[in-house]
């Protein structure tokens, strides 16, 4: 009904306020009317306007979160639940952090929004559903008040119900409600600029703690049968019914500039807030397996735990002022920063105290010649963190440089709850990355390759006893990528081929080999009135020793390689048969996930440790957007 009447009530502004009509009294108003523009570039003096994205491709990947071209990620086997990249990342910013980013995908990205500038409003709706109680919500309004002010604001809802332990009844697993407000001005005499957005996200999962293995899930030899853990209504979790983990996040942010034509400068000022909650709760802690599962050998193991909670606050503030110049094939831009931060955890009062982080920066970007490009980036925080990150491009070829010296996260250093505590003085993780990619070929024929090689030292990890731990060896990452397409007429074949491979400490656990295939026929029908592509979506993880997910530490850890109760990620192939069509200002789509389960003498995959990948089930999407 929510939805509904929003949609109602976005019709009705549009008919009161946009009814404007060419001599054909038809209404010009369409995606190419509507625009948007990045703070990011915004930032570096370009005024850039992008294309709102009403493409087919990929539209049957709508809101999958975990597979993107960009980026993957391995998450608990059903949407909502935690998450973590699949290969390791480098963090995007230096400076004391939480280290709690498993619902981070999740969220809106404050510093990424949308900005638009639209002649009339503009509305959109998607909706995803799929078997097994998955449902994402989208929705979204935005409006010109007038030429020079804009405002809009976005919802999101998610939910999907438990995979396993559930014979009798629907159980609800991931639960998740979030909006954005986002309003941008300009003055009259365009000397004045302001961008800012505010966005609140309740997140909420019914742990279960993957599936609990029986003396039936076992050989002869008293191994475990990972194939015998599919018959996924019957097996128990390792906790108990109510656990259940929730995470809160409001964040605001405000970005504005001044241009100063006098001296010729730009000043610029940026403030973000971040509140970030998270909680752990199990009523029954005495009769869920997982806490002596992990932690055996753990000295801080408390087994007389009957009700285990957790509860930790984390907010921050940050004050940038900076100027920037911008002439002819040189743009600067130079800041300082001043970050406040509190971190709290409520088991037994124990509470941090506020710290400061003072920062300098500045960024340079050299274009002297046509399509050559020189941006360096460079951060350092007085006393500790730094960060140099630099890129060339020249036409279809790129390469870049990264230095970084950063801290541990304040879940490492300092964390304590009912069954953990600890208090760390870790030094400084470091890191070199090279990368380099090549784009070549045209439309209907190309390829790109990329690779990327990491040197990092002193990482901190969780290891499998849930305790964070410091290697002091060298730790090299080689990344290969392949991305080659073909068009054959009305037939598309896009790959992606990734090859990794890792030397040194046994910290960064990854897949040596990945294959994401998407092969499709795509054409307009009935004299164009129908946009269709009808294909397969094909993928393949190689056989890996994963990081396993701890429900009560909210994060990942590195599983012992040499323990028995270790559980190795075996080799899997995904096949996905979709069907995505275009009809006017519609889109929508019907896929067929794990189309091949049974197929083979196998039941399914795998996509955690211990957390089944989703079932062989049908899902269908659709998107409605409005311009007039």
């Amino acid at each position: 009904m929510v939805v509904v009447a929003f949609l109602m009530a976005g019709c009705f502004f549009q008919e009161a306020h946009a009814q404007i009509l060419d001599d054909t009294t038809k209404n010009v108003y369409g995606p190419k009317s509507t625009r948007f523009v990045l703070e990011s570039d915004v930032a570096k003096g370009l005024d850039t306007l992008y294309l709102i994205d009403t493409s087919l491709t990929n539209i049957h990947l709508m809101e999958e979160y975990t597979w993107k071209p960009n980026r993957i990620l391995q998450n608990l086997g059903n949407i909502g639940t935690a998450t973590q990249p699949l290969y390791f990342e480098l963090p995007t910013q230096i400076g004391r952090r939480l280290g709690i980013d498993i619902y981070t995908p999740y969220a809106y990205n404050n510093g990424e929004i949308h900005y638009l500038n639209t002649y009339s409003p503009t509305t959109y709706a998607q909706y995803l559903q799929g078997g097994n109680g998955r449902q994402i919500l989208k929705a979204g309004f935005s409006q010109n008040v007038n030429s020079r002010l804009n405002v809009g604001f976005d919802i999101k809802s998610i939910s999907s119900q438990k995979q396993i332990g559930t014979p009798t009844a629907e159980e609800r697993e991931a639960s998740h409600s979030s909006v954005l407000f986002f309003t941008s001005f300009t003055s009259k005499d365009s000397l004045y600029r302001v961008f800012a957005n505010y966005s609140f996200m309740n997140h909420g999962l019914a742990e279960t703690g993957g599936v609990q293995p029986t003396t039936n899930d076992t050989s002869n030899t008293k191994a475990l049968v990972k194939n015998n853990l599919f018959d996924f209504e019957q097996e128990r979790g390792r906790l108990s019914n109510n656990s259940l983990s929730r995470e809160f996040r409001y964040s605001f942010r405000v970005y504005q500039e001044y241009n100063v034509k006098k001296l010729g400068l730009v000043v610029f000022h940026r403030y973000s807030y971040n509140r970030q909650k998270n909680s752990f709760s199990d009523p029954d802690a005495q009769n869920s397996s997982l806490y002596s599962y992990r932690q055996t050998d753990n000295p801080n193991l408390d087994t007389g735990i009957v009700l285990f909670t957790d509860e930790l606050k984390f907010q921050e503030n940050e004050h940038t002022l900076g100027i920037r110049r911008n002439w002819r094939w040189f743009s600067g831009s130079f800041w300082a920063k001043t970050r406040t931060f509190d971190y709290v955890s409520y088991f037994n009062n124990y509470k941090g105290s506020y710290r400061t982080e003072t920062w300098i920066g500045g960024n340079i970007e050299l274009s002297p010649f046509k399509n050559a490009t020189l941006n360096t980036t460079a951060n350092y925080i007085l006393g500790r963190d730094y960060e140099l990150r630099s890129v060339l491009k020249i036409g279809k070829f790129g390469a870049g440089i990264e230095l970084l010296n950063w801290s541990a996260t304040l879940q490492q250093l300092d964390y304590r709850n009912a069954y953990l505590n600890w208090q760390n003085d870790f030094k400084n993780q470091s890191a070199q990355h090279l990368f380099a990619f090549l784009h070549l070929g045209k439309d209907k024929a190309n390829i790109t390759f990329k690779g990327n090689l990491q040197t990092l030292q002193n990482l901190v990890y969780f290891s499998a006893d849930a305790s964070p731990k410091q290697s002091s060896d060298l730790t090299s990452v080689l990344f290969i990528e392949v991305n080659p397409t073909l068009k054959a007429g009305k037939f598309v074949f896009e790959n992606q081929v990734k090859y990794t491979t890792v030397n040194g400490a046994d910290v960064i656990r990854v897949p040596e080999l990945l294959v994401w295939s998407k092969w499709y026929y795509q054409g307009r029908l009935f004299n164009n009135a129908l946009h269709l592509q009808a294909g397969i979506d094909v993928r393949y993880r190689s056989a890996w020793l994963s990081n396993a997910y701890l429900p009560y530490l909210n994060n990942w850890v590195v599983q012992d390689r040499n323990a028995a109760t270790s559980f190795e990620i075996p080799g899997s192939v995904s096949v996905m048969p979709f069907v995505s069509a275009e009809i006017g200002r519609a889109t929508l789509f019907v896929r067929f996930s794990n189309a091949l389960q049974g197929v083979g003498g196998s039941n399914g995959f795998w996509e955690s440790p211990f957390y089944p990948g989703q079932r062989r089930t049908f899902g269908f999407g659709v998107r409605w957007m409005f311009f007039d």
